[in-house]
């Protein structure tokens, strides 16, 4: 049987205030939105959340699908509320059971035409808790946010398995013997993804270097980038060539644009290589046959198909138990001290947070946001007022 909901949440009202997709391709608040089941399936639990975090996929999913009635929205941190009957089969390795009460950070799939009801920017979620990280001791809400579960996760599935790189190893600073100083390029480095994804390959043992605008190139250093170059310079592909002495085998590619991707696969040695994109790339701007191309969706890691055109996958068993021993090993390092959160940048005001959310998104869409995280924290008073 489920375990019941109490102290520190309240049960849930039978509607809540979320924000749904148009068929136009906007996004809309809706007060009267259902709420999850008071009592999870199974294998599910449900999150009363405190915070949420927004990225790109945010604005860019609802226009690529224009199919109203979606619930938006990725990530989150919040306690959970409730928990299924059995929503540690298997165990995650080296982590507890869940419990009411733990304070989680995480992703869900927002804009799913498959599960219509499962988006973030709610007060309760429905998670799934593959893809859900316990937050450490002295972390507020807005750095659970900030890790969220979805850039984490896509850049653990690029590098670990898409790309094959041994990921960072338990016991120890990092994994020095994995990664024996190759040298990786990650493209977009003043991202959340970036950043996390150069700590990453420091704790592997690897050797990032990173793409950025010069006036994040402190910030790129401070996570752990061995070198930075201007992603606008005209000589950026040949700067990289020059530094790695022409021997660059391995690129990330955290933006997924032609001048991403011309920009990668002109950086990579003579001998070729391997590229990974977290996003969907023009292979017209792949020009190299000897390095080797794909890109990847985090939500595989639910292990459910994937419905949209351009981006539809079938159910990967693989990328679950992929996703359920990733996300053990991220809320060790958290817990370790091990991995820093992107800048969190706090959004609110009299509007209500989902007023802020909307704002947010608008921001990131006329690009006036670099080397942050946009957070909005849902505290009671904002939630009200909605």
């Amino acid at each position: 049987m489920p375990l019941p909901i109490n102290n520190p949440t309240t049960p849930p009202p039978p509607t809540q205030t979320a924000i749904l997709t148009l068929a136009t391709g906007a996004l809309a608040i809706c007060p009267t939105h259902p709420t999850p089941p008071a009592h999870p399936h199974h294998n599910t639990l449900l999150v009363r959340t405190h915070a949420l975090a927004l990225n790109p996929s945010d604005h860019k999913m609802p226009t690529r699908l224009r199919t109203p009635g979606l619930a938006a929205g990725c990530d989150f941190a919040g306690t959970i509320a409730a928990v299924g009957s059995d929503p540690d089969a298997p165990a995650r390795p080296g982590c507890a059971p869940w419990a009411v009460g733990d304070r989680v950070c995480g992703a869900v799939h927002g804009c799913n035409v498959l599960r219509p009801g499962a988006g973030a920017f709610a007060r309760w979620v429905e998670a799934d808790p593959v893809v859900l990280v316990r937050m450490p001791r002295g972390w507020g809400w807005a750095e659970g946010a900030a890790l969220g579960g979805s850039c984490v996760g896509a850049v653990g599935l690029g590098l670990f398995r898409e790309m094959g790189l041994e990921g960072p190893r338990e016991g120890g600073p990092g994994g020095e013997a994995a990664g024996l100083g190759r040298t990786v390029l990650v493209y977009g480095g003043s991202t959340a993804c970036g950043t996390m994804a150069v700590q990453l390959l420091r704790l592997a043992g690897y050797i990032p270097i990173t793409t950025c605008s010069p006036h994040n190139n402190a910030q790129a250093t401070s996570y752990g980038a061995a070198a930075t170059f201007d992603y606008r310079s005209p000589t950026c592909a040949s700067d990289i060539k020059a530094h790695t002495q022409n021997s660059l085998r391995f690129a990330l590619d955290c933006i997924g644009t032609a001048q991403s991707t011309a920009l990668c696969h002109e950086a990579i040695g003579r001998s070729g290589g391997r590229y990974v994109a977290l996003e969907r790339y023009p292979e017209s701007a792949a020009g190299r046959r000897n390095v080797r191309g794909s890109w990847v969706l985090g939500p595989v890691m639910f292990g459910r198909r994937i419905e949209m055109e351009g981006y539809g996958r079938d159910a990967d068993a693989g990328a679950r138990e992929f996703g359920r021993e990733w996300y053990a090993c991220v809320e060790r390092l958290a817990r370790e001290g091990k991995v820093r959160v992107h800048p969190p940048r706090r959004l609110g005001g009299r509007g209500g947070w989902a007023r802020a959310v909307l704002e947010g998104l608008e921001m990131m869409k006329m690009g006036k946001v670099s080397g942050e995280k946009l957070v909005v924290e849902m505290d009671e008073q904002v939630d009200e007022q909605v």
